[in-house]
């Protein structure tokens, strides 16, 4: 059978490519990344749009487009491949030195083994990095299958709520594991925690709620979520039980920023139940407030400081004014 022309230019130029660069031991001699065509995207793309697909004449061109294959193999070798491999770099490191901690059971030893873990990142990483750009080595293909299968739970987990379901929903969701949940897209982690929240919601599941993630929160704070989010926060914060109020006001210190939770923090501060009141009184004293912000909560704390029925919030909204005093 007959080589199709633009297949024996290409394999030309990169022959011509791939030998001084071998010779000059710039890559290995055998396995070399660039030589597998998944792997050289720019050169395909020459290979298929700019090279004419006809036979006869065209080999002449042969000579013309060495310059051509010069440039499209070593941006694809030098640029194009190494940049795709920084993801699978990074993942290995991350199985190499971030994972299987014993906090439960070796918390001490676990606590020695951190900055020994943080300074070999860097060394794992590197070396990790410089081998998959180099050498054809196969791509990582747990990404591939923890996306394709929160694809499969996002859509059942959806046909359950439509069908109001919300446990059977659940069940489904809690398939996907932690760490399989760090290998999504952006879009599917926005869709899978926003079905985590509709589903705990819907079938009164309020610890499902709770022990979202950070990744969670993350996710759950971008503006394509935020209607969705607010509107769920206050069904939530008008429920008759404190502890689920409790939830939903924990929950808008992560999601939304100082300026955005402050209604939140105003509402939580004047809240019927006294472990609320103090729960935000204890998030005050956390976070570091301007002055404009202080004049906004001020009123609260003198209020409470003053006039609560609970002597441990009036004392702690008394060291919240004099911490606030002190560092004006």
């Amino acid at each position: 059978m007959k080589t199709p022309v633009p297949t024996r230019i290409t394999t030309c130029l990169m022959s011509s490519v791939a030998g001084p660069l071998m010779l000059f031991g710039f890559l290995p001699l055998t396995g070399c990344a660039f030589l597998n065509r998944d792997n050289t995207p720019v050169t395909n793309f020459v290979e298929q749009r700019l090279i004419p697909s006809s036979e006869g004449g065209n080999e002449a061109l042969i000579p013309l487009l060495w310059p051509v294959g010069v440039v499209t193999v070593t941006v694809d070798a030098l640029v194009v491949h190494p940049a795709s491999v920084v993801e699978d770099a990074l993942e290995d490191t991350r199985e190499a030195l971030w994972t299987d901690f014993e906090w439960d059971t070796e918390y001490a030893t676990e606590c020695v083994k951190l900055p020994w873990r943080a300074g070999l990142t860097p060394l794992v990483f590197t070396g990790d990095f410089l081998g998959r750009a180099m050498f054809d080595i196969p791509r990582r293909a747990a990404t591939s299958r923890a996306r394709e299968k929160a694809d499969q739970i996002i859509t059942e987990a959806t046909q359950h709520l439509e069908n109001d379901e919300p446990e059977a929903a659940l069940e489904v969701l809690n398939t996907l594991e932690y760490e399989e949940q760090g290998r999504l897209s952006d879009e599917q982690t926005r869709q899978y925690y926003l079905l985590i929240l509709r589903a705990g919601v819907a079938g009164e599941r309020y610890e499902a709620i709770e022990a979202i993630s950070w990744r969670g929160w993350r996710a759950l704070e971008s503006e394509e979520c935020q209607a969705e989010v607010t509107a769920i926060l206050e069904t939530l914060l008008k429920h008759q039980e404190a502890l689920v109020r409790l939830i939903a006001f924990e929950f808008t210190h992560q999601v939304f920023s100082q300026e955005d939770a402050w209604p939140y923090w105003e509402q939580q501060l004047t809240d019927p139940n006294a472990l609320i009141r103090y729960d935000a009184l204890e998030h005050l004293g956390w976070w570091d407030w301007s002055a404009d912000e202080r004049q906004k909560f001020l009123p609260s704390l003198d209020r409470l400081a003053n006039e609560d029925p609970v002597p441990l919030v009036r004392s702690k909204a008394a060291a919240i004014i004099r911490k606030l005093q002190e560092n004006p």
